[in-house]
């Protein structure tokens, strides 16, 4: 008789328990999120240091992004990569829009519907 084979959850308790609790190494919240890969910081955790860079220096809120100078965002994003100066212009975009558009809450835009969200994630992104 063939043996069942284990279920995906059964796998991942397994896995849990010789090597315990794991924790995300990229930002779980949307908007920070999106900040994040606009930023062009998802290669490593070195570059996640990048974004705590980015959050001490002026911070990620839609507020804090806007009130930033262009060339001050793009000297905080330089170390991330090419192109800083049109990722500052990104990021101020991407926070003008979710504070028109969502408050400045884009996590609340995403509470309904799965389609309902990925076509708001993609509409902003």
């Amino acid at each position: 008789m063939k043996q069942a084979k284990p279920q995906i959850g059964e796998l991942l308790s397994k896995l849990e328990k010789f090597y315990g609790v794991q924790e995300p190494s990229w930002p779980t919240e949307p908007y920070e999120f999106l900040v994040w890969c606009i930023a062009d910081i998802q290669r490593a955790m070195q570059l996640v240091r990048r974004l705590e860079r980015l959050k001490s220096e002026i911070g990620i809120e839609p507020e804090k992004l806007l009130k930033a100078t262009p060339a001050k965002l793009a000297a905080a994003l330089k170390p991330g990569g090419m192109f800083p100066e049109l990722r500052a212009l990104r990021l101020k975009e991407l926070a003008m829009r979710v504070k028109d558009e969502f408050g400045g809450d884009l996590r609340s835009a995403l509470t309904g519907p799965l389609p309902a969200a990925r076509k708001t994630l993609k509409k902003i992104s």
